[in-house]
């Protein structure tokens, strides 16, 4: 199978032995202090905690990075609306960013009439592009130290309140467990769809759109039909398991260790402490 930055590496580091729970707890934290944090030191704190966490689950960084490249339309459509205003005299909003002093010394470029380039707002694009690139980073981090059974129990244990008001909490988890696990399967069908169809030269890079469109309808249509047989063949070994016969059950008690408690506290404080003071 062609790794991807969502498919879950079996490795026996820290980050994988903590609880699923806890870092399902852990992204949503970091998530809220990303959003907290106003400053550059702040991201640049929360970018060392990231990268920090990576490499002791001893993960490519510069792979998952490069599985950022999906979301690259996204940061660059953020730092072009921020760059360019439509009055450069009027005072740049700060929508939850404080530049440097230095940056926000620097005047406005005017292209045509008022309308022109700002520093400020080129900075603070590039500030809410590192955002997202690290929401994104955190949410990989998991789902390749994570594998799809733990987080299945995860998200059965967090939502077993709700089994008293008669929800199916367990077929619950286990769909949602098997859509984001459908996210890496589709990636990968795709790119061998591709390649085989670039081995029997199918005209991607030719001029003509027409001609890119037939060329690409070679690729999704081969590519939707073995995600079919895929679910269809996944809904055999679930029935053959004689899924949703009775209760589920499982080898461990579900008991979070003091490791993983111990983690989920020292990260707590240090987000907090982040967000806090930058």
């Amino acid at each position: 199978m062609h790794f991807n930055a969502t498919t879950y590496r079996a490795l026996d580091t820290p980050v994988h032995r903590l609880d699923a729970r806890v870092k399902i707890v852990l992204v949503v934290v970091y998530s809220v202090a990303l959003f907290c944090v106003d400053t550059w030191m702040g991201m640049a704190a929360l970018v060392l905690m990231l990268g920090g966490v990576a490499l002791m689950a001893r993960l490519d960084v510069a792979r998952i990075a490069r599985q950022l490249l999906p979301v690259l339309l996204i940061i660059a459509i953020t730092i072009v609306a921020n760059s360019f205003v439509l009055d450069v005299s009027t005072p740049a909003a700060s929508f939850g960013y404080r530049p440097p002093a230095w940056i926000e010394a620097l005047p406005g470029i005017p292209l045509a009439g008022s309308f022109g380039f700002t520093p400020v707002g080129f900075s603070r694009g590039c500030f809410f592009a590192f955002r997202i690139a690290l929401l994104v980073g955190a949410s990989l981090v998991f789902t390749t130290t994570t594998s799809g059974t733990q987080i299945t129990q995860a998200l059965e244990s967090f939502l077993s309140p709700l089994g008293k008001f008669g929800v199916p909490v367990h077929d619950v988890a286990t769909i949602v467990s098997l859509a984001m696990r459908f996210i890496p399967v589709t990636i990968d069908e795709f790119n061998r769809v591709q390649m085989a169809q670039a081995a029997r030269c199918a005209p991607f890079e030719e001029a003509g759109a027409l001609t890119k469109m037939r060329a690409w309808s070679t690729v999704f249509v081969p590519m939707i039909v073995a995600l079919y047989r895929r679910a269809d063949r996944l809904a055999d070994a679930l029935d053959a398991r004689c899924y949703g016969a009775g209760q589920a059950t499982r080898l461990d008690e579900g008991r979070v260790n003091a490791a993983s408690m111990a983690a989920l506290a020292v990260c707590t404080v240090l987000c907090v402490a982040i967000a806090y003071m930058c």
